[in-house]
């Protein structure tokens, strides 16, 4: 563990702020589009590709990894990035394939049309709009 510097520690601060934001914007886009919550008890009742989601399948995921970032880089912890990184690939590895397999039998046709065109990680840089 080491200590972090003030420039790494401003970094952590407004990287902690955006991915904050961009959490909150997803939850409430699921929330309200959605008619559900991020929770696995009481999953969306459509599928959502609007607010984060017209942009990247997994806006919570990449908010919450951000986060963890910025976590790490305040607490300069080696046991933390460990952590964070063990969680990206549990993330991607296998809750992202096992959530992708359940909205393919929910939504059929009209999540594989949107699979298509926005990827799980890497944000598109103009917005979804189904056809």
């Amino acid at each position: 563990t080491s200590c972090p510097s003030w420039t790494a520690r401003s970094v952590a601060a407004l990287m902690l702020a955006f991915f904050t934001l961009i959490g909150l914007w997803a939850a409430l886009t699921i929330a309200i589009n959605g008619r559900g919550t991020p929770l696995p008890q009481d999953e969306a009742r459509r599928l959502v590709f609007s607010g984060p989601y017209a942009y990247v399948r997994n806006p919570l995921a990449i908010a919450v990894m951000g986060q963890g970032t910025a976590i790490v880089l305040t607490l300069g912890s080696y046991p933390v990035m460990i952590y964070m990184a063990a969680f990206g690939l549990w993330l991607y590895f296998y809750a992202r394939p096992r959530e992708e397999r359940h909205l393919r039998e929910r939504y059929g046709k009209e999540w594989a049309s949107y699979a298509r065109e926005v990827r799980a990680y890497r944000p598109r840089l103009t917005p979804y709009r189904p056809r």
